[in-house]
């Protein structure tokens, strides 16, 4: 029984010194082909990483990319699962007559119509002049929907006006999965090859009709872009967040002040959601009511939420939430001084005239 221990104990240990040994003298791997994703690398180690913890999240995830015969154990997991399981797929991989497939799922005849016809309405009407808000309301005023039968707004209008794949050809590897860890899907920004392939499948919009959207979709973006221009950024930047849509409140003049409106409704209209919007005195005032300051904004809550009846919910760092009501301003408190002089001006001139 001893000698049983020790030789368990002896083999155990090999194996994990081999293990070691291979790792540190075999070079890191920069991708992995299967997963079609770039594999982790060794992190920097520096102070700041240790302490706040992610050099060891780092660290777990390089070892574990970098991990000896990791491919060979992958290929074998997925022979184990076909072959003794009698598993028909692995991970949405299917093994029929020696050919590796994956299944998509049929398309119906009335969606690929309906998508042809929204393409081909998206393309004409922005090369027309219109812009992305009006293409949206204009698709969800004739009952059209997206891809995945939701209302349009514009960024799935940017979307489609961006897709090359209705030109008839693939850019493939678009995307790429994080690690199999997380697996967040990210842009392919070079960390991968990527492959195009021409005439794949028939077009919805002609090639010469996508590069002249693309050429007006930088004309006006030059149009409004300013070098050396830094954007303004609020306190409440990405932190008011709508309680019926789901949306960011952005910030918004007006001819009585400063507002903060959700996007949904500054875009779209009162149709889709019919939030109120909040004179940014009022939020400001309320906010030092429950922090002291604007200051603490970031570092104590994650949200401010605003829902309906004049009520904000201020969603702190712990989980717990302050509720908030504020009341409407009066139309005297809403006038500016300029609007005053403006009307008593106007008074002025209706009693010269009636005198």
């Amino acid at each position: 029984m001893k000698l049983r221990n020790i030789l368990t104990s002896v083999v155990f240990s090999t194996v994990i010194f081999l293990f070691a040994a291979a790792h540190i003298l075999l070079p890191d791997r920069e991708i992995s082909v299967t997963e079609r994703r770039p594999l982790d690398q060794l992190p920097k180690f520096t102070m700041q990483s240790v302490m706040n913890g992610s050099y060891g999240d780092k660290l777990e995830e390089y070892l574990l990319d970098q991990f000896p015969l990791r491919e060979k154990l992958r290929n074998l997991k997925a022979l184990w699962q076909f072959e003794v399981y009698g598993q028909s797929d692995n991970n949405g991989i299917y093994l029929v007559d020696d050919q590796v497939l994956k299944l998509d799922s049929i398309l119906k005849e009335d969606e690929v119509n309906a998508l042809i016809s929204n393409t081909n309405k998206v393309y004409e009407s922005y090369l027309q002049g219109m812009g992305l808000v009006s293409i949206a309301k204009l698709l969800n005023a004739q009952s059209r929907t997206s891809r995945y039968g939701r209302p349009w707004g514009k960024s799935s209008i940017m979307r489609v006006l961006r897709n090359s794949t209705y030109t008839g050809n693939l850019l493939l590897q678009k995307t790429y999965s994080e690690n199999h860890l997380t697996k967040r899907t990210r842009q392919n920004n070079g960390e991968l090859p990527q492959y195009h392939i021409t005439d794949s499948h028939e077009p919805i919009i002609s090639l010469q009709q996508f590069n002249a959207v693309q050429e007006e979709i930088k004309r006006r973006a030059d149009k409004h872009t300013h070098p050396g221009m830094k954007q303004k950024t609020y306190p409440f930047t990405g932190m008011v967040v709508c309680g019926g849509c789901g949306k960011h409140y952005r910030r918004k003049v007006t001819k009585t002040g400063s507002v903060w409106i959700c996007s949904t409704f500054n875009t779209m209209g009162k149709a889709y959601c019919p939030s109120k919007q909040i004179p940014e005195s009022i939020l400001v005032s309320i906010t030092e009511e429950v922090l002291g300051s604007t200051d603490a904004l970031y570092d104590k809550i994650t949200a401010i939420r605003a829902e309906k009846d004049n009520t904000l919910v201020f969603c702190f760092e712990d989980g717990s939430e302050t509720v908030k009501r504020w009341q409407d301003r009066s139309r005297t408190e809403s006038w500016t001084e300029e609007m005053k002089e403006a009307a008593r001006q106007k008074a002025l001139e209706r009693s010269k005239t009636n005198g």
